[in-house]
């Protein structure tokens, strides 16, 4: 961290964050546990990538198996594939700061920096995993996963019920719900013979989520309310991420005494299953 806070008595640490220099062990651990504030950081799948473009391939049918009977020929299985190109987006965040601050030997700088830049990816990112449009950003998983109409004006149990009944087997495992706090409120209002549709109780293991709705867990995101509830798993949407720089910025603003930082990474999503996530479309 010594080449973010020494930058100028430090040429040849400097020299290295003309072109961003990468981020501090401890930084890195404070983004990260302020993106899980956000849970479809958590239920998303991601992988880390060198380069900004990809292809995937993946399977559309899972593959047939029969019963074969001794000395029968054995069926085959024509596999059906689809693909995917991801070209990483850059994501960039500014912040400026005064020398003093930068100085005061209390200031916990990588804290700081952690926080402020954390806060803003992860509620950058959910935004567009879930709604992005796909330009200059990540198509969000609401833009291309299946949906089912809501039966009436509000959420009724035949709408939860017809999500949780439409979603295939093979996905069940690993199904969750995303609501918004709008949408929480209706489903908790909601039984089923005097039963409550919602249940506060959930395993430790699943962190953030808030309940459960039909067993499977629940979790708070910021659903428009165009299409308030998701359901299903979050997986099937794939995030590649470039590896994350910080650079810091002395010359723009040494006039008014400030310093500014700026963070860096690329990154893109898909949902790779249109099948694997269901909304309910009001």
């Amino acid at each position: 961290m010594d080449f973010i806070t020494y930058a100028k008595t430090k040429p040849q640490e400097q020299r290295s964050v003309v072109s961003g220099a990468l981020l501090p062990q401890k930084m890195l651990e404070i983004i990260h546990d302020i993106e899980g504030v956000y849970p479809l950081h958590k239920l998303i799948e991601k992988k880390s990538v060198s380069t900004k473009n990809h292809k995937a391939a993946w399977t559309k049918t899972d593959p047939a198996l029969n019963w074969v009977s001794e000395g029968s020929t054995i069926p085959e299985t024509v596999a059906e594939f689809a693909g995917a190109v991801f070209n990483l987006h850059k994501l960039s965040v500014t912040l400026k700061m005064s020398e003093e601050l930068l100085m005061d030997s209390e200031f916990d700088l990588e804290q700081y920096l952690g926080d402020a830049f954390g806060r803003a990816l992860g509620e950058n990112l959910e935004s567009a995993f879930i709604n992005g449009d796909g330009t200059d950003k990540p198509l969000g998983f609401l833009q291309s996963c299946d949906t089912i109409p809501s039966a009436a004006a509000n959420i009724g149990y035949s709408d939860i019920q017809g999500l949780y009944s439409r979603l295939s087997m093979k996905y069940a495992h690993r199904a969750a719900w995303l609501v918004n706090n709008k949408t929480l409120s209706a489903i908790a209002r909601l039984s089923d013979n005097g039963c409550p549709l919602f249940q506060s109780t959930v395993p430790k293991e699943l962190g953030n989520a808030i309940g459960n709705v039909l067993g499977a867990p629940v979790y708070l995101a910021d659903m428009p309310d165009s299409k308030p509830v998701a359901f299903g798993d979050f997986t099937q949407y794939v995030c590649l991420e470039g590896t994350p720089s910080i650079q810091r910025l002395d010359e723009p603003y040494s006039e008014t005494g400030l310093i500014a930082f700026v963070y860096r990474q690329a990154i893109d999503a898909k949902l790779l299953r249109s099948d694997a996530v269901l909304a309910l479309e009001m």
